[in-house]
């Protein structure tokens, strides 16, 4: 074997430990959805969290959607019930927005583009290609496909 080569059992242990890790992102979230529950209003709408406890809970939650691959969010929001979606979905980063649309199913798509304005949709699909600009048209509302 040569060097360059790497033994077919490494390659394996890689992609299990990350389907692993990716599990146990997703039950983490999962877990910090329920605690943060009681702070949702105040999430939905803008308001810092005064609870030390759930700002800490908040933070460690808004860090681990970030470091999750686009897809992984997608699959992480499909897999939240509506109320628990659309909190997690103002967690995630706007440069994000149009890979992670791109990847949910037509149902979440639909509810999370009602969930934002027309800024926010221009800004999720601004990093988009012509290509994938139109797998989205036709959820997106006319003026931000025109503006876009």
């Amino acid at each position: 074997m040569s060097i360059e080569q790497t033994p077919p059992n490494l390659e394996n242990d890689g992609i299990e430990s990350d389907v692993e890790r990716v599990s146990a992102d997703f039950d983490r979230i999962h877990a910090l959805c329920e605690i943060l529950s009681p702070a949702f209003p105040q999430i939905e709408e803008g308001v810092p969290i005064e609870d030390e406890a759930l700002r800490d809970k908040f933070t460690e939650l808004t860090v681990l959607l970030n470091e999750l691959h686009p897809a992984d969010v997608a699959a992480v929001l499909e897999s939240l019930p509506p109320r628990e979606r659309n909190v997690v979905w103002l967690l995630v980063t706007p440069e994000d927005d149009g890979e992670v649309l791109l990847e949910v199913s037509d149902a979440a798509r639909e509810t999370l583009i009602e969930s934002m304005d027309k800024d926010e949709l221009l800004a999720a699909v601004d990093d988009l290609d012509a290509d994938e600009l139109a797998e989205l048209a036709g959820d997106l509302p006319h003026q931000v496909v025109y503006e876009a």
